[in-house]
C-alpha cells in the first residue's frame, strides 16, 4: 500500500511540476489586409516553449498532450491560403497541426493538416522528419467561418522520449478567391488540395 502510494504521489508531484502557467510568444507571420507581414501570436498550454534566435523549441512531457494555439487570425472564408513550415520533429513526438474556427452554425470545426513537400506531393503520409525539413499545405476555410486559428497539438511518447518540435520558419499566404455555386452540395469538400 505504502509502495502503490509513494507512486502515486511520484506521478502526481512531476505532473504538478510540468503543470505551468501558459506562455506566450510570436512565431511566424500571415499577410495583414494592408498587404505587410504580420506576427502570429501563440499560447502554449502543457507545452514548454524555449524560445533561442533558431529555432523556437516546444516540448511536452512522456505521455502529457499540449496545445500551441495562435491567436484568432482574421482569415476569410471561401479563400484559398498557404501554410508554409520549416521544422524539425522529435521521432518520439505524436504531432499535428490543425486549422480550427467557429462555423455558421455556431459549431466548432476543425482540419486537421497533412503536410506537403514543397515542389512535389508525398504520396499517402507519413510524419514530420526528424531531420529539418521545409512542407507546405494549403487549405480554404467553409462559409460563414469566424475565429479561425492554428493548432498544433503534442503528445509526449511514453518510452521514446525526443518529445520536441522545433520550429525555425512558418508562413501563411493566401491566394485566390475559390467561388462556390449556389446550390451547396451535400458533399462538396472545400479542402485546398482536394
Amino acid at each position: 500500500m505504502k509502495a502503490s502510494a509513494s507512486v502515486a504521489l511520484l506521478l502526481s508531484a512531476s505532473a504538478i511540476a510540468f503543470a505551468q502557467p501558459p506562455t506566450t510568444f510570436t512565431c511566424g507571420s500571415y499577410v495583414a489586409d494592408d498587404g505587410k507581414a504580420a506576427p502570429i501570436a501563440w499560447t502554449t498550454h502543457n507545452v514548454k516553449a524555449s524560445e533561442t534566435t533558431e529555432p523556437l523549441r516546444l516540448e511536452v512531457e512522456p505521455k502529457i498532450r499540449g496545445t500551441t494555439d495562435s491567436a484568432v487570425l482574421p482569415l476569410a472564408p471561401l479563400r484559398l491560403y498557404t501554410l508554409t513550415m520549416t521544422c524539425r520533429r522529435g521521432p518520439g513526438l505524436g504531432l499535428e497541426a490543425r486549422v480550427n474556427w467557429v462555423g455558421a452554425d455556431k459549431k466548432p470545426g476543425s482540419r486537421y493538416m497533412v503536410w506537403q513537400l514543397p515542389d512535389r506531393y508525398r504520396i499517402n503520409w507519413w510524419p514530420l522528419s526528424a531531420l529539418k525539413n521545409t512542407y507546405k499545405q494549403r487549405f480554404c476555410l467553409p462559409p460563414e467561418a469566424t475565429q479561425v486559428t492554428l493548432q498544433f497539438v503534442l503528445t509526449g511518447h511514453p518510452d521514446a522520449g525526443y518529445n520536441y518540435f522545433e520550429l525555425y520558419d512558418l508562413s501563411l499566404t493566401r491566394g485566390a478567391e475559390v467561388p462556390f455555386g449556389q446550390r451547396l452540395g451535400p458533399n462538396l469538400c472545400p479542402g485546398g488540395d482536394m
